[in-house]
């Protein structure tokens, strides 16, 4: 065998054979004998074993306080939103249902599901789920509890009306759309941020629905019926009878009008309001004459000569006196010039032009109409004086030139405002 061949062999031999095994553990106890010391790793593997321990028991701790935070967030979302009594007056009971029994009720009483509130002759009641909606019961009603909202995910709001008079406002509510119904015997009415009233009269088997504000989808419960359904737009209202399908909705009248009045009173409203309703026909129901709503708030901080010229209106036309029609606006007029109060003036104006169209004033009802423009522009009542304006001269003047220009306007200067249709029509019209 040649030399390099001998050692390469040699060198394969030397490489199988292994050391010892000579474990940490013994190689550390050996030190330790002769040095004298403690084998270190008894101690540091205690050491290790506490931090460890003592991390685990944060980690336990940190999840089970946030498991603990998560189910009392979804607790929360999941807790109904009840409503409650926020005003009484008169005789008011509830049927608890938890106990099956009738109790006198008291502000701030919180219902429950099946809970019903009953009004008598004498009685009338609030009932609020705070941010929610709001809803008066009449007297002589009664209405049931069928299921509520949660808190932080928007469920179906719905209230049996078994007999009487409701109004509700339900607010509009940014980011998410809260359904509210109010179901009779012979209606649902579907609602979703609107000022709308349900009169539900059992004896005659009929619901009458009327709409101030938004839009409501009136259904019929009839299951012979039960794909009918209409919309009723602001300024209108709808009949169902039982076993038929809703009503075509036609225009709130006057009195309509008039006893929808309360609904200024609940939620958030303005402290001064003309009573007609916010969408397309609101003009009409200007020019047709409409009242000034005043609020107590506002009652409080307005001269007694005004609130003494506004009761002197009601007096006027609820007794028909033809006579005192015109002393009294002027008197009125003659006020507002020498006590301009802008926060008010653009629905006084609006009342004032409505007025004098009432009483055949047809060239005054155009000046107040022109005074809200040119005083107060940028409003949002601006295109109801420029559309009415339109109208009378179309209508009452027969002046088709100036009721062009002043249709006209409200295209160019209003396009998204609810007169655009009428202005539109107008011209149409005019144009034939």
């Amino acid at each position: 065998m040649d030399k390099s061949k001998l050692q390469k062999r040699i060198s394969e031999i030397l490489g199988a054979i292994k050391e010892p095994a000579f474990s940490e553990d013994k190689r550390r106890k050996f030190v330790s004998s002769v040095y004298g010391i403690e084998p270190k790793q008894q101690i540091e593997p205690k050491q290790q074993q506490e931090k460890r321990e003592t991390a685990y028991r944060w980690a336990l701790l940190r999840t089970v306080a946030l498991v603990a935070t998560l189910l009392v967030i979804c607790a929360y979302a999941l807790m109904p939103k009840y409503p409650v009594v926020q005003g009484i007056s008169g005789t008011v009971k509830i049927f608890r249902a938890n106990i099956n029994q009738w109790v006198f009720v008291s502000r701030r009483t919180k219902l429950s599901k099946n809970d019903i509130v009953k009004t008598f002759s004498d009685g009338a009641a609030d009932i609020i789920i705070p941010g929610v909606n709001h809803a008066r019961i009449k007297n002589d009603s009664e209405l049931k509890v069928v299921s509520t909202s949660s808190r932080l995910m928007p469920k179906k709001i719905e209230y049996y009306l078994a007999k009487g008079q409701v109004f509700a406002y339900h607010r509009k509510k940014a980011g998410r759309r809260q359904q509210f119904d109010i179901v009779t015997d012979e209606a649902e009415v579907s609602v979703v941020g609107t000022d709308f009233m349900v009169n539900a009269m059992p004896d005659v088997n009929k619901t009458w629905v009327g709409v101030l504000d938004g839009i409501v989808r009136v259904h019929t419960r009839d299951l012979a019926h039960m794909d009918s359904m209409v919309s009723v737009k602001p300024g209108q209202k709808t009949l169902v009878r039982s076993g038929q399908n809703p009503a075509k909705p036609s225009r709130l009248l006057h009195n309509e009008l008039l006893m929808m009045e309360e609904l200024y009173r609940i939620g958030t409203k303005p402290q001064v309001a003309l009573l007609i309703s916010t969408g397309k026909t609101r003009v009409r129901e200007l020019l047709s004459l409409t009242m000034l709503y005043i609020s107590s708030e506002a009652k409080d901080k307005m001269s007694n000569e005004l609130l003494s010229i506004e009761k002197n209106f009601r007096h006027i036309l609820e007794n028909k006196l033809e006579h005192k029609y015109l002393e009294n606006i002027e008197q009125f007029e003659s006020f507002i010039a020498n006590n301009p109060d802008p926060k008010y003036d653009v629905q006084f104006l609006l009342f004032i032009g409505s007025y004098y169209e009432f009483a055949d004033e047809h060239e005054k009802a155009i000046d107040a109409f022109k005074r809200v423009i040119s005083r107060y522009p940028r409003s949002s009542s601006s295109s109801i004086a420029q559309c009415a304006i339109g109208i009378v001269f179309e209508e009452k003047l027969k002046d088709k030139e100036n009721a062009l220009k002043a249709y006209r306007k409200v295209i160019s200067h209003y396009p998204q405002s609810p007169e655009y249709d009428e202005a539109k029509a107008g011209i149409a019209r005019i144009s034939r």
